[in-house]
């Protein structure tokens, strides 16, 4: 009955918010056109204003100030306060204060990518929201400087990142990243599975060992007592959670067991003996299945995890001489080194982002056909300079890459056809197939390959014009496959506008005229009967 009251309550704001657009009138002053209630900024409002009154059905919430951008798929919230259900809170409330909590998702135009992230900076959480032991923190109000969370799926992979980190200020840090290589329902059961690849929990000391050792007797804070606490801890969680079953009959611990005990009493000691970072995360050689018949029992003995005190990087960090080096004798480096430091360098991952840096020292060997240094160039340049980028891709393409051909799909759509076009027929003459003659001509397969081949730009640098010629030699030999490549063509340009249609059709018949005088000279139909 609460439900339904709620909902039908819901349902009446959400009727009124609709409905309290002010309507356009024909007297008094001017008004705007019908066109501005229907624009993206007043179907954002709302959508946000629909969203806010149905959350509120589930947590009581106000704040003073909200800025939602639909464009870029982002919005803020400030000076906020939530009063969450709590069972610790007695007769009091839970009240939790956030000055700014900002939301975003994918910006629009990268369409293979659904991004969702959340930032809350400035939390104030009162201690009676919490259970009993969270007293050991000291103080009355629990603050939290900052809460990350960030969620990467890739639809073409449909490979999924997540990470998660919470900064409490002078106790600790804690973050957590996991990687799935791939999410999938099975066909069979329909159930849901996904791949692990990755998983680790870092802890950040910043105080709070301090106050945790003051609970302590003072016989169990000493670093060898925690090292042989913590050791028989793994003892006893491996104890619950079978590893090698073979292993256990006999016995004998498994060497994930020997590796995480070993591990964690060694780190633990450096830990408390010089507070910093503790570092759990797996070592997984191949994915790890996770579905229906996932057994958490064996999910140690599978990880193979492993503890450390070091820092934990996300990407590999480039070492400070190479890099200099790179900066100053970029011509000592060895091409593989190029691409590495080049890559770090444009997408900041590794070393401190430096665009300019990165591309000086990929340029050259993009220019000399290299696959790598010209994709890495096509995708940092897709923003900025869609005609550049193109061109990259182009060679990327040449050399292999089937990364390459996305990107130059996608710089299709921002590009003019005739610049399209144009650019392609500076690379044309590079090809490595030639022009039809007598020595060249291929059976019927081969014309289709060709066809193909320069129509995907995959192995030879992309062209229209060049892929409608093969396809047609293929065509009139009865080949479907190339009559369908030059259908293709020709639909594509016939919806790119008149300019397009123009500059086309001249092309065309020129390809056409080639191809007519190609056949005749050297007198393809014989040719066919011989293959």
């Amino acid at each position: 009955m609460i439900c339904m009251k709620r909902s039908f309550a819901i349902g009446i704001l959400s009727f009124l918010l609709v409905f309290s657009i002010p309507s356009a009138v024909k007297a008094g002053d001017p008004r705007p056109p019908l066109s501005h209630f229907f624009s993206m900024n007043a179907l954002s409002e709302l959508l946000t204003r629909i969203a806010l009154v149905s959350l509120r059905g589930t947590i009581g919430f106000t704040y003073q100030n909200l800025s939602n951008d639909p464009y870029t798929n982002r919005m803020v919230i400030s000076d906020a306060i939530f009063r969450p259900q709590s069972q610790w809170s007695g007769s009091g409330t839970c009240e939790v204060k956030v000055e700014r909590l900002s939301t975003s998702s994918s910006p629009l135009g990268d369409f293979n990518k659904l991004r969702s992230r959340v930032e809350v900076n400035g939390v104030a959480v009162p201690l009676r929201c919490f259970p009993q032991e969270f007293m050991v923190i000291g103080k009355n109000v629990l603050t939290i400087d900052k809460i990350y969370l960030n969620l990467e799926y890739q639809l073409n992979t449909s490979s999924l990142d997540l990470d998660v980190l919470t900064s409490i200020p002078n106790f600790a840090a804690i973050s957590a990243a996991l990687k799935f290589s791939y999410l999938g329902v099975s066909a069979e059961d329909g159930e849901f599975y996904s791949d692990l690849t990755y998983a680790s929990l870092t802890l950040e000391d910043m105080g709070f060992w301090n106050k945790f050792k003051n609970e302590l007797a003072p016989e169990m804070a000493k670093p060898q007592a925690i090292e042989k606490m913590v050791g028989e801890l793994c003892r006893i969680l491996y104890s619950d959670f079978r590893t090698n079953r073979a292993e256990q009959r006999v016995g004998r611990p498994s060497p994930s067991q020997l590796s995480c005990v070993r591990s964690a009493g060694k780190e633990f000691n450096k830990f408390i003996s010089k507070p910093g970072k503790i570092v759990l995360k797996t070592s997984l050689k191949n994915p790890l299945r996770i579905d229906k018949n996932f057994d958490p029992k064996d999910f140690f003995y599978q990880v193979s995890p492993k503890i450390s005190s070091g820092p934990n990087l996300k990407y590999k960090m480039i070492p400070t001489d190479l890099l200099m080096k790179a900066m100053t004798n970029p011509f000592s480096l060895s091409n593989s080194d190029k691409i590495i430091i080049g890559e770090a360098l444009v997408f900041g991952k590794g070393a401190p982002r430096a665009p300019s840096k990165g591309h000086a020292l990929l340029r050259p060997l993009a220019e000399k056909g290299h696959k790598v240094a010209a994709l890495v160039l096509a995708k940092s340049m897709t923003s900025l300079d869609p005609e550049m980028a193109y061109r990259y891709a182009m060679v990327s393409g040449k050399a292999g890459s089937s990364e390459a051909l996305g990107i130059m799909d996608k710089l299709e759509q921002v590009l003019t056809t005739p610049k399209v076009l144009k650019i392609q027929a500076e690379y044309a003459a590079k090809d490595r197939f030639g022009k039809p003659s007598r020595k060249n001509f291929e059976p019927i397969k081969k014309l289709r390959l060709r066809a193909q081949s320069y129509l995907r730009g995959r192995g030879v640098f992309r062209s229209y014009e060049k892929a409608y010629q093969w396809a047609l030699l293929g065509e009139a030999a009865g080949d479907l496959s190339s009559s369908s490549i030059a259908e293709e063509i020709e639909t594509r340009m016939s919806f790119r506008g008149s300019k397009v249609k123009s500059v086309w059709k001249k092309i065309a018949e020129k390809v056409q005229d080639k191809v007519l005088d190609s056949w005749l000279v050297y007198n393809y139909p014989s040719k066919l009967k011989e293959n």
